[in-house]
């Protein structure tokens, strides 16, 4: 066994090189065929993005050329509209799927005489009409409430069968929700996939066509005059958009409307192989300014037997290493935490057995020093209190040194209780204390100074059943930008004072 662990420990390292190598070489292959397979599929999905931006292209021009009829009447006077005829021929020899051209005019129920004998001037058969759902047509005005009515008052080209049309009005429910749509939004609506009257009355022909609402209001933009619809052959658009595409790709589409009163039949178009083509779909979308057309592309993006165990095996190496990896930066991170921790805990007791006495816990001559020489270039008004235990020497002789030492304990907890926020109380050593604060006039440095004296004096300590009282002498002098020798002269010199009074008292400095 031990020869086991020998030999192990001594391939350790060459057992870990080659796992490492092993890996590397594994992700190397498998990321360079990811990089094939992702090349791949941004040229699918550019080609998508561009078919679909051309697509787009083809709808929004035709949507600007019926915009282009809506403001022939937006812009001339009515006197004029009759060379609508003329202006429509230009913009339908632009687009071979925007296939005709029909001015809805807005007439209110008083004003249908006067429009109809317009009207009949240009077309003398001209008779309004409407065809309500589930009915024949039916002449003259049906709908209820005076409402006004938007009339077939034109259109392009004038063919026989198109001239049929005018005159019609719609009393259908959608067609007031299109209406509605229009005042409320001021753009254009597009209906979803119908049946071209151009193409034939049977219901059974495909539905090849849509329909382009757009409105047309006053200079002002207030009152809606009439509407302008476009009639578009979908066809159109599709066969251009396949023949775009190369046919050696394997590529299959269809396009949806999302749009309202497209649920029943949302395919505008579908490639005959969509079904069968069992590719990755890429989506795109057409945003027309009411519905909008998901066009999705289709294409089998296949990966090998021997790329998926490539994969696989990829998988498999990155667990290993992730597990090795995690592990060892676990164990050293714990590692640098627990030596990080035990660090930060030396160092301040250190800097605490550096800054602070170890019988009181007070400050000492070091932190003194130091605190004493920040104020000074401060050059902040304060003030330096000395004081020492009066008949110590006393005491010690009296109860013994261990007595003594929990009398320095005593004083200090019992001065600590006086101090304001941001003195400083230092033990300087034996028996000697000394205290700074910002108090910087004699009258209130001479009542904190009694303040402390009586406290100690009114303070007991028990020991071994003995009741231990002491006095404190204090010593003290407000800064006046003196050295830092001078001014603990100045504060001795008033401690001595305190001593030669009899003890018990505090003396603050008079210059």
């Amino acid at each position: 066994m031990n020869m086991f662990f020998k030999v192990m420990n001594r391939h350790f390292a060459a057992l870990c090189t080659f796992f490492l190598a092993s890996a590397i070489t594994i992700l190397s292959v498998s990321y360079v065929y990811k990089m094939h397979m992702h090349l791949a599929l941004n040229q699918l999905d550019n080609m998508a993005t561009m078919n679909t931006d051309r697509l787009s292209e083809l709808v929004n021009r035709d949507l600007n050329d019926i915009g282009a009829g809506a403001n022939f009447y937006h812009s001339t006077e009515p006197s004029d509209w009759h060379q609508f005829a003329t202006f429509s021929k230009v913009l339908l020899s632009h687009s071979d799927s925007l296939i005709g051209l029909q001015w809805m005019e807005k007439v209110a129920v008083n004003d249908i005489p006067d429009h109809i004998e317009k009207v009949r001037k240009t077309f003398p058969s001209y008779q309004i009409y409407t065809v309500p759902k589930d009915e024949g047509r039916v002449e003259g005005y049906v709908l209820k409430g005076d409402e006004p009515i938007y009339i077939a008052t034109d259109i392009f080209p004038r063919t026989e069968a198109n001239i049929n049309i005018l005159g019609f009005y719609s009393s259908r429910e959608r067609f007031g929700r299109i209406i509605e749509h229009i005042l409320t939004h001021g753009k254009p609506n597009l209906s979803d996939k119908i049946r071209l009257l151009q193409d034939s009355l049977d219901n059974k022909m495909p539905k090849d066509g849509m329909l382009v609402y757009y409105p047309v209001f006053d200079t002002y933009e207030q009152n809606l005059l009439g509407v302008m619809i476009g009639v578009i052959r979908l066809s159109q658009y599709f066969d251009k958009l396949v023949n775009e595409i190369n046919k050696d790709n394997q590529l299959s589409i269809q396009i949806l409307d999302t749009g309202f009163d497209a649920e029943d039949d949302p395919i505008l178009f579908q490639s005959a192989d969509w079904e069968s083509n069992e590719g990755d779909v890429i989506e795109k979308f057409v945003h027309l300014s009411n519905r909008n057309w998901v066009v999705k592309f289709k294409k089998k993006v296949a990966i090998s037997k021997s790329n998926e165990l490539a994969l696989i095996s990829m998988a498999s190496a990155g667990i290993i290493i992730t597990l090795l990896l995690t592990f060892i930066v676990s164990l050293v991170t714990r590692e640098k935490v627990r030596l990080g921790i035990i660090l930060d805990e030396k160092t301040r007791e250190l800097r605490f057995l550096v800054e602070h006495d170890t019988l009181t816990g007070l400050y000492n001559r070091r932190a003194f020093n130091d605190r004493l020489a920040q104020l000074l270039d401060a050059k902040k008004g304060f003030s330096l209190l000395s004081f020492d235990i009066d008949k110590f020497k006393l005491i010690n002789d009296v109860y013994g040194h261990p007595a003594g030492d929990v009398i320095l304990q005593h004083v200090s907890y019992v001065v600590s209780q006086c101090l304001q926020h941001d003195d400083m109380f230092t033990r300087i050593g034996g028996d000697e204390f000394c205290i700074f604060t910002y108090i910087n006039d004699n009258k209130s440095l001479q009542d904190y100074c009694n303040k402390i004296c009586q406290r100690v004096a009114h303070s007991e300590y028990k020991m071994n059943g003995k009741i231990i009282h002491c006095t404190i002498s204090i010593g003290a002098c407000v800064w006046l930008g003196e050295s830092a020798e001078e001014l603990q002269h100045n504060a001795d010199a008033a401690l001595y004072e305190s001593k030669k009074g009899g003890r018990n008292t505090a003396t603050v400095f008079n210059r």
